[in-house]
């Protein structure tokens, strides 16, 4: 199978664009291919994905991203107790960032790839027990950056060196069905993440809440280990099935993460800093409990619902002092500052799934929170994924055989941000401040957006369907900010003022024909 596609918003839009942005490009594309082999117990998968995404300004500034990946599994069935896949994966992550100022182009990318192999069993024991086992290896290579500035006489190339890491992980567990209403899911998984050569290491000599001094620094070879971590991470689930329409399931499990997202905007971007586990930075430890009450009603089960909270730790949390310097910083570990975390909440759900009238509701009521020393006052503060309430509403509907509707609606509370709440004048320059060290003071606006569409189906041979869809996205015509900038407005008096950025601001109308033979 082999499938692609490619939007055509820069095309169509050409027309309308002045002359100063005649070569401005914004599309994504992709393509994907799959194929596989069987014979007898063995199956052979293979598939592909390569995509990016285009965001460019003709003269101005230029944003690209995407992904690679090629993946091969081998499943094998060795009885009827015991199967098997293994698994050998290729990806890379990439992105770019350019930027133009009067005759000098600054171009700056960055890639991580991995190359990573495992192995999976599952062993039926009995029909109470089922085991699965298995292991993983991953080799990282992190390109953190590398630039290069032109002009006419002009050509400079700098960047930062590549990284490299290992990480494996062996894991065992089992599914036990005690009597048929209770049963467990236990198991735990070791992990091993080790910081390689080559490049440089270095070592800070550190204050608590306070930038990091270089101390010294030395120079090691391929394969050489720098910091080896090693993580248990045990897990425990169960399910009690109180009737036939209703059950209580709840758990407890640790997770580590060896990368780190390093960012200082309220949005995620494609050019965020992704930042390793070394001698410096440890590894992200989260430890989750959950319990929850699910309920189906109605004899054919026509509703579904569901009430879950759960409550998270976190330790060696990585956040970033004031004024941090994180593109093309060779010493960014210094800038760093590691805290506790939490996060807990409230998830409320709801599904019809049967009748002319089907669609679901989720809601979440939830926080999220960290605390670093040197950062807020040493008080706690609102991480950037701190959003209070999220509600999802989905719904379809069935006028009869050739129409049908939906609408989609989505709110959540905006993302916290760090403003300046002052500023005083240096020389004639506006100096803005956020005073008292603060940290994701203010929120961004909320999050909300309506969309609706009407299906109009044309009458089905026996080769041949197909279907008329006309839609609009953004219906009442939110603004909502992918971020909030300042910048000085030199044409007034100087003062610095809050610029409301929007990808998607405006309603979008749209028509499509889908048909399948």
């Amino acid at each position: 199978m082999v499938s692609g596609r490619r939007s055509y918003i820069d095309v169509l839009a050409k027309p309308f664009l002045p002359d100063n942005l005649a070569g401005s490009q914004f599309y994504f594309y992709d393509l994907t291919a799959k194929a596989n082999y069987s014979y007898k117990r063995d199956n052979i998968f293979i598939s592909t994905y390569i995509g990016d995404d285009v965001f460019k300004a003709a003269g101005l500034f230029g944003v690209k991203w995407g992904n690679s990946t090629v993946t091969t599994r081998w499943n094998h069935v060795f009885n009827k107790k015991l199967f098997s896949n293994f698994t050998y994966y290729y990806s890379r992550y990439r992105y770019n960032l350019e930027f133009i100022n009067r005759d000098v182009t600054f171009n700056w990318k960055s890639n991580i790839v991995n190359n990573s192999a495992k192995v999976d069993f599952n062993y039926f024991l009995n029909p109470k027990n089922t085991l699965a086992f298995g292991g993983q290896s991953t080799h990282y290579r992190f390109i953190p950056g590398e630039a290069i500035a032109t002009s006419s006489t002009l050509n400079l190339k700098f960047g930062l060196p590549d990284r490299y890491a290992l990480e494996n992980a062996i894991y065992i567990s089992d599914d036990w069905n005690a009597n048929g209403k209770f049963s467990i899911r236990a198991g735990i998984r070791l992990s091993q993440f080790m910081y390689l050569g080559p490049g440089k290491v270095y070592l800070f000599k550190r204050e608590a809440g306070k930038q990091g001094i270089l101390d010294s620094m030395y120079s090691t070879e391929n394969g050489d280990i720098v910091a080896n971590y090693i993580n248990p991470e045990p897990r425990l689930g169960f399910k009690y099935q109180l009737n036939n329409s209703s059950s209580i399931k709840g758990g407890y499990n640790r997770m580590v993460q060896n990368l780190h997202l390093i960012s200082n905007t309220a949005a995620s971007v494609p050019f965020d800093v992704w930042q390793p586990t070394t001698n410096n930075i440890k590894p992200e430890i989260a430890d989750q409990i959950a319990l929850g009450y699910f309920k189906n009603f109605n004899g054919k089960h026509e509703f579904e619902t569901s009430i879950e909270g759960y409550y998270k730790t976190l330790q060696n949390q990585v956040d970033y002092i004031d004024g941090a310097s994180l593109l093309l910083n060779e010493l960014l570990e210094a800038d760093l500052l590691t805290g506790i975390g939490r996060a807990y909440g409230l998830e409320a759900y709801i599904k019809k799934s049967s009748g002319n009238l089907t669609g679901w509701i989720s809601y979440t009521l939830s926080r999220s929170e960290r605390q670093v020393v040197g950062i807020n006052n040493n008080e706690w503060y609102a991480n950037r994924f701190d959003r209070l309430h999220n509600l999802y509403v989905v719904s379809q509907y069935k006028i009869n055989e050739k129409w049908e509707c939906a609408a989609n609606f989505v709110f959540s509370t905006g993302t916290p941000a760090t403003f300046y709440t002052g500023q005083y004048t240096v020389q004639g320059y506006v100096i803005p401040d956020a005073g008292s060290n603060a940290r994701n003071n203010v929120r961004n606006p909320d999050y909300h957006r309506l969309d609706l569409s009407v299906t109009y189906h044309r009458k089905k041979s026996k080769k041949f369907e197909s279907n008329w869809v006309f839609s609009c996205y953004n219906v009442y015509n939110r603004r909502n900010p992918f971020s909030i900038y300042f910048a000085t407005n030199y044409q007034g008096k100087g003062q610095n003022e809050a610029i409301r950025y929007s990808v998607i601001g405006s309603a979008i109308p749209s028509v499509s024909y889908n048909f399948k033979f």
